[in-house]
């Protein structure tokens, strides 16, 4: 189900469609997903060519843990 709610997420991503999202600083956002059970992180960029996706972790994953 995770997998599920993450690609039809990065799809909106691809369509300039962002619901729920932060900045984490150094240009990088970060997506919020409002869901039961172990949650995931997905970190994105935006450039002028596009979105890229720079990670994507569980959330149990410390937030030093990944770098900007």
């Amino acid at each position: 189900m995770a997998a599920a709610a993450i690609d039809a997420r990065i799809k909106h991503l691809q369509h300039g469609k962002k619901d729920d999202w932060r900045p984490v600083g150094e240009g990088v956002c970060e997506l919020r997903f409002l869901q039961t059970g172990p949650g995931w992180r997905v970190y994105f960029h935006e450039t002028n060519l596009g979105t890229v996706i720079l990670a994507i972790v569980p959330k149990a994953t410390p937030d030093g843990a990944v770098e900007a």
